[in-house]
C-alpha cells in the first residue's frame, strides 16, 4: 500500500514510520479506532439478533384449578398443573413449605409439564400453600383457599 506524506509517496510503507508522516499516523489510528469503535457494537448486536436457537429458561410454575373451593358446598377435585420443570423428571407436590409433607407426586414429559388431580373432601376452611419441589433450587408454589359455602 502507498501512503503519500507531504509530497513524497512511500511505496510498500504504511507511512507510519516516516518521519514526515507524523499527522498521518494520528489520523490513521483514528481512523482505525473510529472503525473498530463502529464495527465492535455493530457485530455484537448482530450477534445477540440473529443467534438463532437462544432461549429463555423457563420458570417453574405452579397451577391449582379451581384454587378456591367452598366446604362443603363445592368440595372435590382440584388440578395442580406444574410447567417450566426439567423434562422426565418425579417433581414433588408439597403441603405447606418445600419441605412439608408430600401429598402426590407429578411426572413431567418432555416439555416439563404435567398434572396430578386430587380430591378434598372434609377439608376445613384456609388457606393452605403447596410447593412443587424438584430441588432445592428448582420450585414452584400457589395456595388453595378453602371457604364456607356462601
Amino acid at each position: 500500500m502507498d501512503i503519500r506524506c507531504g509530497k513524497r509517496a512511500v511505496a510498500g510503507s504504511t507511512g507510519l514510520d516516516e518521519p514526515s508522516c507524523k499527522d498521518s499516523r494520528v489520523v490513521a489510528r483514528r481512523g482505525r479506532l473510529a472503525v473498530i469503535g463502529l464495527l465492535a457494537p455493530a457485530v455484537l448486536l448482530s450477534a445477540l439478533v440473529i443467534s438463532p436457537g437462544v432461549a429463555a429458561a423457563a420458570s417453574p410454575k405452579l397451577t391449582i384449578k379451581p384454587s378456591e373451593i367452598y366446604y362443603p358446598c363445592s368440595e372435590g377435585n382440584v388440578t395442580f398443573t406444574i410447567k417450566g420443570f426439567g423434562k422426565d423428571k418425579k417433581v414433588k407436590l408439597r403441603e405447606g413449605s418445600a419441605k412439608g409433607t408430600k401429598v402426590a407426586t407429578i411426572s413431567t414429559n418432555s416439555s416439563g409439564k404435567g398434572a396430578t388431580v386430587i380430591d378434598f373432601t372434609d377439608t376445613m376452611p384456609g388457606s393452605y400453600p403447596y410447593y412443587a419441589v424438584q430441588s432445592s433450587t428448582v420450585m414452584a408454589n400457589a395456595t388453595l383457599t378453602i371457604g364456607e359455602c356462601p
